[in-house]
């Protein structure tokens, strides 16, 4: 894995990642900067990694988290998943 424009930290506390305050840790947690990134991610994991973006509208348990967790930050203004593909955009993020 290209780890370049990858940052990868272990053992991540999610809930500093939720609007709801709660989740457990990661054993594996990827911020990446470029929609590129999630090829080289998956090119080791397969489909087997979840997506967080703004964390919002999700719970995340409070037991230790196995899969890749890929944490798309502020960078990302669009996510689009199918069964078959994952789309993301990056750009600017404009509040209402």
């Amino acid at each position: 894995m290209n780890l370049k424009n990858i940052d990868l930290c272990r053992r991540v506390d999610l809930s500093d990642y939720s609007t709801l305050g709660i989740g457990g840790l990661s054993d594996y947690f990827f911020r990446i900067h470029n929609p590129d990134d999630i090829s080289e991610i998956s090119k080791d994991f397969g489909p087997f990694f979840y997506v967080l973006g703004n964390g919002s509208n999700v719970l995340i348990k409070d037991t230790s988290i196995a899969k890749p967790v890929v944490y798309l930050g502020s960078e990302f203004n669009y996510c689009l998943q199918d069964y078959s593909f994952l789309e993301v955009k990056h750009g600017n993020y404009n509040s209402k």
